[in-house]
């Protein structure tokens, strides 16, 4: 059932090494108000997907492609967004709570102010300290 065809001609949006699991209709139609619970979603592309009202609990979504995707009222709680890429995505009404950005791209100052004020962090252990943790 899955495309097991090469990547050419795959959009140019997407990342190296991002999965397409989803068709573009899917993710205009299908995903809206889902809830992914505990869930490995490394590497999908989420490229133009409409995610408004979806739920995302302690998901690692390592180098996902958010690029123009519609995140209106859309929750992160306790997930690693690290590598993730949001280029043209819609935030509007999210909590980001005890949620991880770092490496994330695409992203203006004032989206990662936002995503800061409603819970998301973008720093790591080792941001700064030249490797070393002092510990």
């Amino acid at each position: 059932m899955s495309n097991s065809r090469g990547q050419r001609g795959t959009r140019r949006h997407s990342q190296p090494g991002t999965s397409k699991i989803f068709t573009q209709g899917e993710k205009e139609a299908l995903l809206v108000g889902q809830v992914f619970l505990a869930a490995n979603l490394d590497g999908v592309d989420f490229s133009g997907a409409d995610l408004r009202a979806a739920r995302f609990e302690n998901t690692s979504l390592r180098d996902c492609d958010f690029s123009a995707t519609h995140l209106l009222d859309t929750h992160f709680v306790g997930c690693d967004l690290g590598g993730a890429r949001f280029t043209g995505a819609r935030l509007e009404r999210n909590r980001f709570d005890e949620s991880w950005f770092v490496g994330a791209t695409g992203l203006s100052a004032s989206q990662r102010a936002y995503i800061e004020e409603h819970g998301g962090s973008f720093l790591s252990v080792l941001e700064g300290s030249d490797g070393n943790t002092g510990g």
